[in-house]
C-alpha cells in the first residue's frame, strides 16, 4: 500500500504542475532557498519573494500573490512607478488572456464603496455605481480601470516551507474591468503599485502592521531575482549598502545625479533628476546625454582591435546593439571590453558593467548573437532608470527614511546555480504576452520565445506521464503474477481433496465386493 501511496503522490504532483505552473519550484531554486538565511525567526513580519522575468524576452519582472481562501494565484509586475495594485477579476469584460484566470469575488460584500474609510486607503479618483474605483493612464498609451475590493492575501515565500505564507491578511486590491494596449497582451495578470506614495502596496502592509518596516528591496538578475518586503536580505550582497537621499515630497522615487563617467570620459549633468522605475524595461536619457554616451562608448570600442566589442548597428525597437560570432565572444566583450558606466550621486558612485546595463538579443532566424545597450534617448527633462540599470544590484527603497540604497548583489539565478530554470516557461498560453513597458515593438520576438518554452514544458510533462504509466504497468504485472500464484494454489488444493475421497471410495467399494463374494 505504501508503494501505491508514493505513486499516487507522484501523479498528483504531475497534475498540479500542469494546473498551477507558477507553484512549481525547480531543484536548483530549492537549493537557492536553502542558501538564503531567513529574514524572520518564526514571525511573519517580513517577506522574501521570488521575482520572475528578464529584460530580454519577457521585458519585465513580476511576483506572485495568492488571493482569497482558495489561494488563487495572480502575478503582478513589480512597478515602482505605479500607485495601484490590480489584476482582472471575474467582473472584467474588456481584459486579455493572461497567465492565470481572473480571480473570483466571493460576493459583492468584498467591493469597497465610495466615501468609506477603506476607500481612503487607496489611490482613488473615480466613483461609479457607488464603487471605489480607479482609472490609470500611462505615457505609452495603455490604460487600466476598475474598482477596489478587500482581498485576503497570501505571499509566495522563498525561505518558507510550504512556500506560501500560513497567515493571511486583507488589503485593498484592484479588480481590473478594462485593459487597453500593452496591458491587454502582457503575460502577467496585473501590476503591483510600489511607488513612493502613502497608498502603495508596501505602505498598505506597513500601515496595517503586517510588516515592521516601511521598505522593500528589488534585486533583478539577467534572469529572475528576488523581492523582499519589510526587511533587507544581505545574503548575496557583494558590497555594503550605500544610500542616496530622495527628493522630498514626491510620489515617485527621484534622486539627484551629478555626473556620468563612461570609460575615462565624464559627461556633466545639469539639473537632471533620475526617476527609478522598475516597471520600465530599459533606461532613458535626454537626447544630448544619450548622444554623448554613444559617442564615448564608440570611442572606447574603436580603440579595441578586431571588433572585439562587437559589430554595432541600430535595431528598430531595440536600440544600439553589438553582434558576435559566438556566445563566448559576446560574454567576454561584456565583461572585459564594454566600458563601465559610473553614476555619481550625492555621496555615492554607482558603477555598472557591460554585463549589467546590457540585455541579450538572439536572432535565431538569422543566427545572430547580439547584446544591446539597455538605454535609449528621448526628448525629456528627466532620466529614467529602468530594469536594465537595476541588474545585479539590490536596490533598497527605504520609505521610512526617504532614501534609496544600492548594493552589488548576486541577483541572477544563472550565476547562483549551474543550470537556470525560469518558472515562467510553464506558461498556459501559447500566445505572446507583452509588457506595459513602453516598448511594443518586441511583441513577435516574445511570442516565439514563449511558444518554444511552452513546447519544452509540454515535452517534460509528456515524459513524466510516460514514466508514470511504465511504473503503473510494472505494478499491474506484479499484481497479476501474485493473483496467478494464489489462484494456482487454491485450485491445487481443490483438486487434491477429491483424489483422497476417490481413493477412499475405491477402497470401500473393494471391501464391499470381497464381502459379496
Amino acid at each position: 500500500m505504501s508503494f501505491f501511496f508514493i505513486i499516487s503522490i507522484l501523479y498528483i504532483n504531475i497534475v498540479l504542475s500542469e494546473i498551477y505552473p507558477l507553484k512549481k519550484i525547480s531543484t536548483n531554486l530549492k537549493t537557492l532557498h536553502r542558501k538564503r538565511r531567513s529574514l524572520d525567526s518564526g514571525k511573519e513580519d517580513s517577506f522574501l519573494e521570488n521575482a520572475y522575468g528578464d529584460s530580454h524576452t519577457l521585458y519585465y519582472y513580476y511576483a506572485t500573490l495568492y488571493l482569497g481562501h482558495k489561494k488563487i494565484p495572480q502575478t503582478y509586475i513589480l512597478d515602482t512607478g505605479s500607485p495601484t495594485t490590480t489584476s482582472p477579476c471575474n467582473k472584467c469584460l474588456q481584459c486579455g488572456k493572461h497567465l492565470n484566470s481572473p480571480y473570483e469575488l466571493d460576493n459583492d460584500s468584498d467591493i469597497i464603496n465610495c466615501y468609506t474609510d477603506k476607500c481612503s486607503l487607496v489611490s482613488s479618483s473615480v466613483c461609479t455605481d457607488h464603487k471605489c474605483g480607479f482609472s490609470i493612464s500611462y505615457s505609452e498609451g495603455s490604460q487600466l480601470a476598475g474598482f477596489f475590493t478587500m482581498q485576503e492575501i497570501h505571499l509566495e515565500m522563498i525561505n518558507k516551507k510550504p512556500n506560501i505564507t500560513t497567515n493571511s491578511f486583507k488589503i485593498p486590491i484592484g479588480c481590473t474591468t478594462k485593459e487597453t494596449h500593452l496591458f491587454n497582451t502582457q503575460l502577467a495578470d496585473g501590476i503591483m503599485g510600489l511607488n513612493n506614495s502613502g497608498k502603495s502596496f508596501v505602505t498598505l502592509l506597513f500601515n496595517q502592521k503586517i510588516i515592521s518596516k516601511n521598505l522593500f528591496t528589488i534585486c533583478f538578475g539577467q534572469n529572475d531575482g528576488y523581492f523582499s518586503i519589510g526587511n533587507i536580505d544581505t545574503s548575496f550582497h557583494n558590497s555594503k549598502i550605500e544610500y542616496v537621499p530622495l527628493f522630498p515630497g514626491e510620489s515617485n522615487f527621484y534622486v539627484k545625479l551629478n555626473e556620468i563617467r563612461i570609460g575615462k570620459e565624464i559627461i556633466p549633468i545639469n539639473n537632471y533628476r533620475v526617476f527609478i522605475d522598475s516597471g520600465t524595461t530599459i533606461s532613458y536619457f535626454p537626447s544630448e546625454i544619450y548622444n554623448s554616451l554613444i559617442n564615448n562608448f564608440n570611442s572606447v570600442c574603436n580603440n579595441i582591435p578586431n571588433k572585439k566589442c562587437g559589430k554595432f548597428r541600430d535595431i528598430p525597437g531595440l536600440g544600439y546593439c553589438g553582434f558576435f560570432n559566438t556566445k563566448e565572444d559576446k560574454e567576454k566583450a561584456l565583461e572585459e571590453y564594454w566600458p563601465n558606466i559610473t553614476l555619481y550621486f550625492d555621496g555615492y558612485n554607482y558603477t555598472l558593467r557591460g554585463i549589467d546595463y546590457s540585455y541579450d538579443y538572439n536572432d535565431k532566424e538569422n543566427k545572430e548573437i547580439g547584446a544591446c545597450l539597455g538605454f535609449e534617448g528621448e526628448r525629456a527633462s528627466k532620466i529614467t532608470f529602468g530594469g536594465t540599470f537595476m541588474h545585479n544590484h539590490d536596490i533598497i527603497f527605504d520609505k521610512d527614511n526617504q532614501r534609496i540604497g544600492f548594493a552589488a548583489a548576486d541577483c541572477n539565478r544563472r550565476n547562483l546555480n549551474e543550470n537556470n530554470n525560469n518558472d515562467i516557461s510553464n506558461s498556459k498560453d501559447d500566445n505572446n504576452k507583452n509588457n506595459n513597458n513602453k516598448d511594443n515593438n518586441k511583441d513577435n520576438k516574445s511570442k516565439n520565445i514563449f511558444e518554444e518554452k511552452s513546447v519544452e514544458t509540454e515535452k517534460n510533462f509528456n515524459f513524466n506521464n510516460f514514466v508514470f504509466y511504465i511504473i503503473l504497468l510494472f505494478l499491474l504485472i506484479i499484481i497479476l503474477i501474485i493473483i496467478f500464484i494464489c489462484f494456482k494454489k487454491v485450485c491445487k488444493g481443490r483438486r487434491y481433496q477429491p483424489q483422497i475421497d476417490e481413493s477412499s471410495n475405491n477402497q470401500k467399494k473393494g471391501i464391499d465386493i470381497l464381502e459379496i463374494k
